[in-house]
C-alpha cells in the first residue's frame, strides 16, 4: 500500500496513526466479509478504534501546524 507514496515519512506519527486505523478497518471489512463477530474484538470495536486513530492523526496535525519554524 505505502508504495503508492514514495515520498511519505513512515516515521511521521500521523502515518502511524493512519496505518493503525488501516489496520482496524482492514479487520472490520474481514469480519465482515467471513460474517465474523469476534467475541473481544467486535467489528463495532474495530471500527471505534477506527475513528479514534484518526482523531489522533488529526490532533498530531494540529500540533504540528503550531509548531514554530
Amino acid at each position: 500500500f505505502f508504495e503508492s507514496y514514495p515520498h511519505l515519512r513512515l516515521s511521521d506519527p500521523r502515518v502511524v496513526a493512519i496505518a493503525y486505523m488501516m489496520k482496524q478497518l482492514d479487520a472490520a471489512l474481514w469480519m465482515i466479509d467471513q460474517e465474523y463477530e469476534g467475541k473481544v474484538e467486535t467489528i463495532d470495536n474495530r471500527l471505534r478504534d477506527a475513528h479514534v486513530y484518526i482523531k489522533i492523526a488529526r490532533v498530531l496535525g494540529f500540533l504540528e501546524e503550531e509548531k514554530p519554524k
